[in-house]
């Protein structure tokens, strides 16, 4: 499996850009399919991460299991969050995910990432390993966390918040239908339209970019 094809002439200067390209290719699942995973993460300078994260900073990021079609995420893999107080040079580990409820379902993997940071840019490249060095000699086992049912309309705290310039709004809907989410100033006037179509019941996160704003408080409505 690999990640999907991340254009040359993308930007990938904040998470948003990022995300869009952290997807593995769409592969079919069963419950008797085998999906065994590697990953290898760290912090190149720890002193420097603690020094910027300080006290209450964060980052981290997310491994969803997404039905194809739709969009609509199946369940989580993994959820990590960093602090100053758990940061580590490099990890390993190799991990063996149940496909327990899963029947022959065209599905890919989606990472997002997400910090509390305000400034917070990014940078991407591409690295190349043999398989077998990546991999590790035990394998853990992991099962998928499964997504709780919506029942109501929500926001999610967006982040970061504060934020300059951008930000990802979080919301859930509990059933298809067009979905209108609009950005508002102080005075109530609309400064701007992030969503205007139609959308499966789920959860979802949409980029917000205030760089043409001036500084202040904004609202977000969703309708």
């Amino acid at each position: 499996m690999n990640f999907i094809s991340a254009p040359d002439s993308g930007n990938y200067v904040n998470i948003a850009s990022v995300d869009k390209v952290l997807e593995i290719d769409p592969f079919t699942v069963g419950g008797s399919s085998k999906v065994v995973f590697s990953e290898y993460l760290g912090f190149a300078d720890s002193a420097a991460a603690v020094k910027a994260l300080g006290d209450s900073a964060y980052v981290g990021y997310r491994i969803e299991l997404v039905d194809n079609s739709t969009g609509e995420v199946i369940g989580t893999i993994e959820n990590v969050d960093f602090t100053s107080s758990d940061l580590h040079p490099d990890k390993r580990a190799s991990y063996l995910l149940s496909s327990n409820g899963i029947t022959g379902e065209t599905v890919r993997v989606r990472m997002t990432l997400h910090t509390n940071l305000p400034d917070a840019k990014t940078a991407m490249v591409n690295t190349f390993a043999d398989q077998n060095v990546a991999m590790e000699t035990s394998t853990q086992s992991v099962s998928l966390q499964p997504i709780t049912v919506i029942k109501d309309y929500a926001f999610s705290q967006n982040y970061p918040n504060p934020f300059n310039p951008t930000t990802i709004i979080s919301y859930a809907i509990p059933k298809d239908g067009q979905v209108t989410l609009k950005v508002y100033d102080v005075l109530g006037r609309e400064v701007e339209t992030l969503m205007n179509q139609a959308q499966k019941v789920g959860r979802y996160g949409v980029n917000f970019d205030g760089s043409r704003l001036a500084s202040g408080v904004y609202f977000y409505r969703l309708v």
